[in-house]
C-alpha cells in the first residue's frame, strides 16, 4: 500500500492503469492489421501494373488521327465507306510474267473507275464528296499500298497524311460483265485427238520432240502441245511464246496467252489470260476418237495381183493402179492420191490434205501364201492397225514368192526409204519453236 494514500484513491489509480494498458494494446493490434492490409493492397498494385503492361499502347505519332483524331468518328465512317468501295477486278497471274510485273486492276463500286497498279506503289484516292471516292493522278491525303500475297489476295493499306490508318484484304471479285474475246471463243469447240502414230512410227530423228506431245485442234490449227506449254495469240492464231522471266515487261505490248495446265485421260485443260492477265478462263479440250469405217480394206484393193519383185497391181475403184513397196495411197473425199511428191507429204502432214493412209511395206510369204504387209492411218493419225492384202496366186506369184524368200525379215520399213524427206528433214509448214511446234493448215 501506498503510505498516505486512501483505498479509494489507490482504486481510481489501478483502473487507471488498466484502461491505460488495455487502449495501448488495442492501438497496437490496429496498428498491425493496417500494416497487413497496407501490404496486401501493394501487391495488388504491382499485380494490376503487371497487368496493365499486357495492354497495347498508342503510339504518340498516332495522336490527331485515326481514333485519336480531333474528328475521329467522322474520320472513321468516310475510311469506313471506302472500304466498302474497294473492289479487285483483276490480279495478273499470268505465268509468263515477271514477279515484279504483277499488277492488279482497282475498282470503285459507285464511280465505276478502273486503276491498274504495281505491288508498293502509291495509289492517290480523292474523296470528291462524303462517301464518294475516285481514283487520282495528283497527290492526296487519301493513299493506298498494295501487297500481293501467296493466296492471290491483295493486302491494301490505307494511308492518311502519310500516317497508316487501316489495311484490310481482298479477294478477287467482279461488278461487270466482260464479253468474251474472239481468242477465247477459239478454244471453245477445241479438240485433242491424242498423240500422232505416224509420227511416232516414220517421223524419224527431225519429228522425235512431237512424238509425246498431244495433238490438239482448235479452229483451223492444228497444235503439238505438252503440259507447261505457252502460246500467244497473234494475228487471230495462236504461236508459240517465248517466255523470259529475267525481263520486266511493263511497257512491252503484251497479248493474250494460253497455257496447258494439265493433260489426262479425258483430254487437254487450258487455260487463258487476257493481255494485262487480269481475267482468265479455263477450257477442256475433250478427247476425241475418229469413228472406224464401215468398209473393209480388202473391199477397197479388189484384185490385187503380182507384177514384179517389189510391186502389185490391184482394183481402186474402177480403175487398175500399181502398188509398190513404200507407196503411201491417201483416201480423201475427193478420191485416192499417191503421195509421190515432196510438197504432197508436206500438205499432208500439214493436215492440208486429210484422208486415210495407206502405207505399203513389203511383200512377204506367209503361210503358203504371197501377201502385201503395211499399216493404216485414221484421218488424224492417232490410231495405226497392220494391213495385210492377199496376192492372188498363179505361176508368176509363186516365182516372185521363191524369188523373195531370201530377202524377207530384213529391211521391211522400205516406205521409210522412200520417205527420206520425213527423215532428214521436217516439211517446211512444220515449225519448232522452244520446244513447242504448230502444224499450221
Amino acid at each position: 500500500m501506498y503510505i498516505g494514500t486512501l483505498p479509494s484513491q489507490i482504486k481510481q489509480l489501478r483502473l487507471f492503469r488498466i484502461l491505460s494498458g488495455g487502449l495501448l494494446l488495442l492501438m497496437v493490434v490496429f496498428s498491425f492489421f493496417s500494416l497487413v492490409r497496407w501490404s496486401f493492397s501493394l501487391g495488388d498494385v504491382s499485380f494490376s501494373e503487371e497487368k496493365a503492361s499486357l495492354k497495347p499502347s498508342f503510339s504518340f505519332q498516332q495522336i490527331g488521327y485515326g481514333p485519336l483524331g480531333l474528328c475521329g468518328l467522322k474520320e472513321a465512317h468516310s475510311f469506313g465507306e471506302l472500304h466498302k468501295e474497294l473492289v479487285v477486278l483483276g490480279l495478273n497471274t499470268r505465268p509468263d510474267e515477271n514477279s515484279a510485273d504483277r499488277a492488279v486492276l482497282l475498282g470503285l463500286k459507285s464511280s465505276q473507275k478502273e486503276m491498274m497498279a504495281y505491288e508498293g506503289e502509291r495509289i492517290h484516292i480523292a474523296e470528291v464528296e462524303p462517301g464518294f471516292f475516285s481514283f487520282s493522278d495528283t497527290p492526296q491525303a487519301i493513299q493506298l499500298s498494295l501487297t500481293i500475297k501467296e493466296d492471290d489476295s491483295v493486302q491494301v493499306e490505307i494511308f492518311s497524311s502519310g500516317v497508316k490508318t487501316s489495311r484490310l484484304v481482298l479477294h478477287k471479285t467482279s461488278f461487270q460483265n466482260r464479253p468474251e474475246a474472239l481468242y477465247a471463243r477459239s478454244l471453245k469447240e477445241g479438240k485433242c485427238w491424242g498423240r500422232d502414230a505416224l509420227l511416232q512410227n516414220y517421223g524419224g530423228e527431225e519429228f522425235r520432240p512431237l512424238t509425246h506431245k498431244m495433238k490438239v485442234e482448235i479452229g483451223d490449227q492444228i497444235l503439238f502441245v505438252s503440259e507447261g506449254d505457252m502460246f500467244e495469240w497473234e494475228e487471230e492464231r495462236w504461236e508459240p511464246a517465248l517466255v523470259d522471266h529475267s525481263t520486266i515487261r511493263r511497257d512491252f505490248q503484251k497479248k493474250p496467252l494460253a497455257y496447258v495446265r494439265s493433260i489426262d485421260a479425258q483430254g487437254v485443260n487450258m487455260e487463258v489470260w487476257d493481255m494485262d492477265g487480269f481475267s482468265s478462263q479455263l477450257y477442256k479440250l475433250p478427247h476425241e476418237v475418229c469413228p472406224k469405217p464401215a468398209y473393209k480394206v480388202e473391199d477397197l484393193f479388189a484384185a490385187v495381183k503380182p507384177r514384179a519383185l517389189t510391186e502389185v497391181s490391184c482394183l481402186l475403184g474402177k480403175r487398175r493402179v500399181i502398188l509398190k513397196e513404200g507407196d503411201w495411197w491417201l483416201k480423201t473425199a475427193q478420191g485416192w492420191k499417191n503421195l509421190r511428191r515432196e510438197r504432197d507429204i508436206e500438205a499432208y502432214l500439214a493436215h492440208q490434205l486429210e484422208g486415210e493412209l495407206f502405207i505399203f511395206e513389203s511383200i512377204q510369204s506367209e503361210k503358203g501364201k504371197t501377201v502385201l504387209k503395211g499399216q493404216k492411218f485414221d484421218l488424224m493419225r492417232t490410231s495405226m492397225e497392220p494391213l495385210s492384202l492377199t496376192i492372188q496366186a498363179d505361176k508368176k506369184a509363186s516365182s516372185l514368192a521363191s524369188g523373195r524368200k531370201k530377202e524377207l525379215h530384213g529391211t521391211s520399213s522400205s516406205s521409210v526409204v522412200a520417205k527420206t524427206e520425213i527423215k532428214k528433214q521436217g516439211p517446211q509448214q512444220i515449225h519448232q519453236h522452244a520446244d513447242n511446234i504448230e502444224i499450221k493448215r
